[in-house]
């Protein structure tokens, strides 16, 4: 077993402040593979969603998203970070039947069906974590994911403090 070392200051900002895949960017910080653990993932309309989400998605009233809670955990089964996450129905056949098997974080599927698209960061801060009692902040970051010239994903990370410091103000 890996002996559980401080999160790093500056690996933690660049988590934040990155555009690419926050697996392999968490696994490359905890030198260890993470696997996904879905919570929950079920069929919404976009009004049980709301704004400000369903408009970074481009969605109109009569859509019908994806919405699913996931956490990442390192092989002892501690959590590294809670997703939630909002996802049109329009993806690739391929990359809807990999969201829905729930075996692999949404970075790796991305990746591995090659999807040419970009990571566009809505921001990051700290936020109170119901996980940890609703008074511990953690760090988190949100951002969409598009493929070519549509946001198909709203994917919004809380990063365990064990893991990811805070940001600084």
């Amino acid at each position: 077993m890996m002996e559980q070392q401080s999160p790093n200051a500056a690996a933690s900002r660049m988590l934040l402040t990155s555009d690419g895949s926050t697996t392999r960017l968490l696994e490359s910080m905890l030198n260890e593979p993470l696997r996904i653990a879905v919570e929950e993932q079920h069929i919404v309309p976009s009004s049980a969603i709301g704004s400000p989400i369903s408009e970074f998605l481009a969605a109109d009233q009569t859509s019908r998203l994806l919405e699913r809670r996931s956490r990442l955990l390192r092989p002892n089964g501690e959590w590294v970070s809670r997703n939630y996450v909002v996802c049109k129905l329009s993806l690739p056949s391929s990359v809807w039947e990999a969201l829905q098997s729930g075996s692999l974080p949404i970075g790796k599927i991305w990746d591995a069906y090659q999807l040419i698209g970009k990571r566009q960061l809505l921001g990051f801060g700290s936020a109170r974590e119901p996980a940890l009692g609703g008074s511990t902040k953690v760090a988190y970051k949100h951002y969409v994911l598009w493929n070519e010239s549509a946001p198909l994903m709203y994917v919004r990370e809380h990063f365990h403090p064990a893991y990811v410091t805070l940001p600084s103000d």
